[in-house]
């Protein structure tokens, strides 16, 4: 397999390492050296783990991802916000009317950062010594749970919810509201579903937030989730904790202008709240249109509806991408087929992705987004921007992808990282359509 072959494969078999890629040597029929996995971890694993994350998660795999808009650290852009004043009907010899121009605002938002880290022991090193692609294979299992990992949790930040604690909006929030009941260890959530609760995992290490102040009350972990009750059970009681807490993932939760933490999710993006140092308030242009309620079900009416609203009343373009949890595709679906509309044909998107093709757009479904949300997406008005040689790379700036474990282990470490976030570049191009929980 060529080099150039490898690079956009989203496999980690062994076998594909090319023997010789420049060089390098990546050698198998001898035990491996670090040296030898640095360079395999850097020139091969590097593209299809960054291919492989991409493509996985629902929502950046249909959008472009913007790599010139970038001054440092900040995603940079230009808003329309107000029409001109100069246009008039006049009479015969009558004053024209004064020049006006059209408004605009350059914004600025910080990116965000994800990180995943890769560690293998000594004993997994040592194990390899004249067994063939041991130590491969045992670097192979983290990188396809990296894969895993990263893309779920890109899936999961990408429709996050701004929380607004002393007038300050916060990222971070997993269940997009407070809980409603705390007692020992288990919370329940007063607005979670399907989609919100596949938010948590066993083993997940979370904080506990005061909603009030937004201090960290303690960090514990998840040991089970039950979701038809809206439950989940932590390791350890936390001194303090309260019903109308938040929780968050450990060390995740941070207010919305603070730079390297989570991403701007649609939640976010379509909400009515201030955003890129724009607020709706005062920039009526600078918000996403609404439909629905949560009594709403869902209809093709209800998209067209929604579609149309955009027209009229946002920025007069077209929804071409919607997006919502596998519950409401299947109702609509089961409307469709009822009406002999539908045949079960899904159109296939970027990315590998299926979607039914409804009026003036694509439905795809994602299993983090929420049950009773759908979104309405101009997808030539909302970018993932990224920081240039930033887009899921293999942290080298020491010059070597692997290093010694600093937790005075005998292991060796790698960090997979990007700097990223999701930008609207017109807020009203979009629509946020609220349903009840379909039932079946």
């Amino acid at each position: 397999m060529s080099e150039r072959r490898w690079r956009t494969a989203n496999t980690y078999d062994p076998r594909h390492i090319p023997a010789v890629a420049d060089s390098r040597c990546y050698c198998l029929g001898m035990a491996q050296t670090l040296s030898n996995f640095d360079n395999a971890m850097k020139d091969d694993y590097g593209p299809g783990l960054r291919n492989a994350v991409n493509d996985r998660t629902a929502v950046w795999s249909q959008l472009d991802n913007n790599k010139e808009s970038i001054e440092g650290r900040q995603a940079v852009w230009a808003v329309h916000t107000s029409r001109s004043t100069s246009t008039g009907s006049r009479g015969d010899g009558g004053t024209l009317p004064t020049a006006g121009s059209q408004g605009y605002s350059q914004v600025r938002d910080n990116l965000a950062t994800i990180y995943h880290t890769v560690k293998v022991t000594g004993a997994s090193q040592l194990l390899s010594m004249g067994k063939d692609g041991a130590f491969v294979n045992a670097l192979e299992a983290n990188l396809r749970g990296a894969e895993k990992d990263v893309s779920n949790e890109a899936a999961r930040q990408s429709y996050n919810t701004a929380v607004s604690i002393s007038s300050t909006l916060y990222l971070g929030a997993i269940t997009g509201t407070a809980s409603s009941g705390y007692t020992s260890q288990v919370y329940t959530f007063a607005n979670a579903n399907k989609g919100l609760m596949r938010h948590f995992f066993v083993g997940m290490v979370v904080d506990q937030i005061n909603a009030s102040t937004a201090a960290v009350r303690g960090s514990t972990t998840i040991t089970a989730i039950d979701q038809a009750a809206q439950t989940i059970t932590v390791a350890d009681a936390t001194s303090g904790a309260t019903s109308g807490d938040y929780i968050a993932r450990t060390g995740n939760f941070a207010p919305a202008a603070t730079w390297g933490y989570e991403l701007n999710g649609l939640n976010y993006l379509l909400g009515s709240q201030a955003y890129a140092n724009l607020d709706p308030a005062t920039q009526p242009l600078w918000q996403a249109q609404t439909a629905g309620s949560s009594t709403t079900q869902v209809s093709e009416t209800l998209f067209d509806l929604a579609a149309d609203k955009v027209q009229t009343d946002g920025d007069g373009g077209d929804i071409d991408l919607w997006i919502s949890e596998q519950d409401n595709a299947r109702k609509l679906a089961q409307q469709l087929q009822a009406q002999k509309r539908y045949d079960g044909r899904e159109a296939t998107l970027k990315g590998g992705w299926k979607g039914v093709q409804i009026q003036r757009g694509t439905l795809i479904a994602d299993k983090y987004c929420p049950s009773n949300k759908i979104y309405g997406l101009n997808t030539e008005e909302i970018s993932r921007f990224t920081a240039p040689e930033a887009d899921f790379q293999w942290d080298d700036t020491g010059g070597s992808v692997l290093y010694k474990a600093l937790d005075n282990t005998h292991a060796v470490e790698a960090r997979f990282f990007t700097f990223t976030n999701l930008e609207t570049l017109t807020r009203n191009s979009h629509i946020l359509v609220t349903t009840s929980v379909p039932t079946f």
